[in-house]
């Protein structure tokens, strides 16, 4: 004879029995995040421009939202997530200088309003655990998109204000006595570019999608003649670089007489490094009024310029702060 033995989970005590009877709930929902880039290249991405390589490594993050919560059944649910993410992400950039590789490492902060809906599909209780799965769609609004860059942190890319993307995940809630709790991963996945094009040589791409309709036109390899340009125009650029920064003063008043016989792209130069060592952040249009006072000298007034204005004075260029 062989015993037989059977065993049975003794039941437990249903919580909160009611719970998917109630149509609307609200609560609060706390997670951590990484905010990664995914990093699109161009077919000649390394013959178009002097950038090697572009990484971006995703840190720990904090989010915190409001869950409100619609019952349409014990199955089914739709829900309103509003709230705040706060994120970063560490954008890494080796390129190519004269003829040596530099690192640009660039730490991008952002906080996002958060508005996520989701269709939630839930199984049949266990006693007083249930899985789920969620899915939907969700708008993004970066604040930090619109804090001012500092000089010390120039140059650095920008991200658009407004991110679309998609979300799905998985859950499992756990009935307590008197409130539930939900674990859960979801996943977001950005529809949108979100990258603001600039005129940074970390953001500069867009004519690369004009280049295979050129290359069509003119029947050669555009990228190849655009990267040699691009050497011999980079070599210039770096050679002018150097005799404005022997040629330019850093600080106090420049005389006229060191400017008005150097060649329009040298002065040019020389004003820019000498504005910005004054803390001035300008264009070329504020170089180009700046240099009236040097090549068109009609005893003009002062020319206003970011953080200021200049003027001249017994034969210098004097830079007056607000």
């Amino acid at each position: 004879m062989l015993p037989v033995f059977l065993f049975a989970q003794k039941p437990k005590p249903l919580n909160l029995r009611r719970y998917d009877e109630i149509k609307f709930h609200f609560g609060m929902a706390m997670g951590f995040n990484q905010m990664r880039a995914d990093i699109h290249r161009s077919d000649n991405f390394h013959q178009l421009d002097s950038m090697y390589s572009v990484e971006a490594n995703p840190q720990m993050g904090f989010n915190i939202n409001i869950v409100s919560n619609w019952n349409i059944n014990p199955y089914f649910s739709l829900r309103f997530l509003p709230g705040l993410n706060f994120g970063q992400r560490n954008m890494e950039y080796v390129y190519l200088h004269g003829q040596k590789f530099h690192k640009k490492e660039m730490e991008i902060e952002s906080t996002y309003l958060d508005f996520p809906l989701l269709f939630q599909v839930k199984s049949a209780r266990m006693n007083n655990f249930r899985m789920y799965l969620v899915g939907g769609f969700s708008y993004k609004f970066d604040l930090s998109s619109q804090k001012e860059i500092s000089k010390e942190d120039k140059p650095r890319i920008r991200f658009k204000p407004h991110v679309f993307s998609y979300e799905i995940g998985v859950g499992s809630d756990f009935f307590l006595e008197y409130f539930k709790f939900a674990l859960e991963v979801r996943y977001t996945f950005g529809i949108n570019n979100v990258v603001h094009y600039d005129d940074s040589q970390f953001s500069r791409v867009r004519v690369r999608a004009l280049l295979p309709q050129l290359a069509a036109q003119l029947e050669r390899d555009v990228a190849v003649s655009l990267a040699r340009t691009a050497d011999l125009a980079r070599a210039d650029a770096d050679l002018l670089d150097e005799l404005a920064e022997v040629g330019s003063v850093t600080s106090g008043a420049l005389p006229v007489s060191q400017l008005r016989d150097r060649p329009d792209a040298l002065r040019w130069r020389i004003l820019q490094a000498w504005l910005r060592a004054h803390g001035a952040e300008v264009a070329l249009r504020h170089v180009l009024a700046v240099d009236q006072l040097v090549c068109q000298w009609r005893g003009q007034g002062r020319i206003a310029i970011p953080g200021g204005h200049i003027e001249r004075h017994q034969g210098e260029l004097v830079f007056h702060s607000r």
